[in-house]
């Protein structure tokens, strides 16, 4: 079991750049969906930043980062938590409370 962002060891990195890398790479519905949408609603959409710890399923958490919207969605088997922040690591820190820091509305 993760408890904190220290007893994280191993984080998939990943850059989503269609919808097909969507619906084979994310498994949090929150955040497939949200990916989905970005790339049905933009002409010309940038990559997303993807990470992934633990069970590869709905189990495991991952963060979903939008870089030119600085906002990130973390889901951890349940519907995800967005933040600001400043990179798809800056997301995951602020989810688990590192340094002080919080998520940010």
């Amino acid at each position: 079991m993760i408890r904190t962002y220290d007893d994280i060891t191993v984080v998939d990195r990943f850059l989503i750049d269609s919808a097909v890398s969507a619906r084979t790479s994310i498994h949090a519905a929150d955040l497939q969906e949200e990916a989905l949408q970005h790339f049905r609603q933009d002409a010309a959409p940038e990559p997303l930043h993807y990470l992934r710890w633990g069970a590869y399923n709905s189990e495991g958490g991952a963060v979903l980062y939008f870089p030119s919207a600085q906002r990130g969605g973390i889901a951890w088997g349940a519907d995800a938590q967005w933040t600001d922040a400043d990179s798809a690591d800056d997301a995951l820190e602020r989810y688990f409370g590192v340094d002080g820091k919080s998520m940010v509305p």
